[in-house]
């Protein structure tokens, strides 16, 4: 704020790491009960979107009409860590949504 560092002066510290996630999804036959799969901290298989539990893949899934897949998340960072995992989540999981 302008107010602040006019007064008290300020710094900008930048930094990043080099951690990553990796989202990879695929086509899922049909040869199971279930129609989509997603593992991540937990292992869901649904039959319709609206049984997912996971609310950034459930909205993500809706977003672009995205059925029949088996998605699976690893990251070197846990999540909750307030270092950006579901961000970098989000964006993998579009990605591969939209490589599809």
């Amino acid at each position: 704020m302008k107010e602040f560092y006019d007064q008290y002066g300020g710094a900008v510290l930048s930094t990043m790491f080099d951690k990553y996630c990796y989202v990879t999804v695929r086509h899922l036959p049909r040869f199971f009960k279930y129609t989509s799969e997603f593992a991540y901290a937990n292992i869901e298989r649904v039959t319709s979107l609206d049984e997912i539990k996971h609310p950034l893949i459930r909205n993500l899934m809706k977003f672009k009409d995205m059925h029949e897949i088996r998605l699976s998340y690893e990251a070197d960072l846990p999540a909750r860590t307030g270092l950006g995992t579901s961000s970098s989540f989000a964006v993998g999981m579009l990605n591969a949504f939209y490589g599809m």
